[in-house]
């Protein structure tokens, strides 16, 4: 998956992990985000925190899959919006999902997610992120032995 969308800026399939809370009217969360062109094979990392207002109460530490769309990577870098739900009970987990957008005009950056989530509680919010970036490796980069069990995978994908 590597297209162009509409707006012209190119889509990576996005992998996050996270934490997050929330107390009645206000929640918080952080985690990681992973930006990877399957193409190239170049992986961006981003680490984010954020804080909501919304509904719920609870603590879960989710990891989603989504597809992410931006020009450059330092599009998705500072200050943006998301709004995010969550429901998880104990060891047998839960889902979470959220959508996500840059706050800047001139700059545009959207992320949709979905995934497990494994806590307990739930929430519906809303809030204001800010994501650094850290750069970016290449999985042609990665030990032999990663890249061969990445093969494996994807050779049982195949089948």
């Amino acid at each position: 998956m590597n297209f162009v969308d509409s707006w012209g800026r190119k889509e990576y399939v996005a992998v996050t992990t996270s934490m997050q809370g929330s107390v009645t009217f206000f929640g918080g969360e952080g985690g990681g985000l992973i930006a990877l062109d399957v193409v190239t094979g170049t992986a961006h990392r981003f680490e984010y925190v954020g804080g909501s207002i919304g509904f719920g109460i609870g603590l879960v530490g989710s990891v989603e899959t989504g597809v992410i769309s931006f020009d450059k990577p330092e599009d998705v870098a500072g200050l943006g919006m998301n709004a995010s739900a969550w429901a998880a009970a104990g060891p047998a987990g839960g889902a979470s999902g959220q959508v996500s957008s840059s706050v800047y005009f001139d700059v545009d950056a959207d992320a949709i997610s979905a995934g497990g989530a494994y806590g307990y509680g739930a929430s519906v919010s809303g809030g204001i992120t800010y994501t650094w970036y850290r750069g970016e490796v290449n999985l042609a980069d990665l030990p032999k032995e990663l890249r061969e069990l990445l093969e494996k995978f994807k050779e049982q994908e195949g089948k």
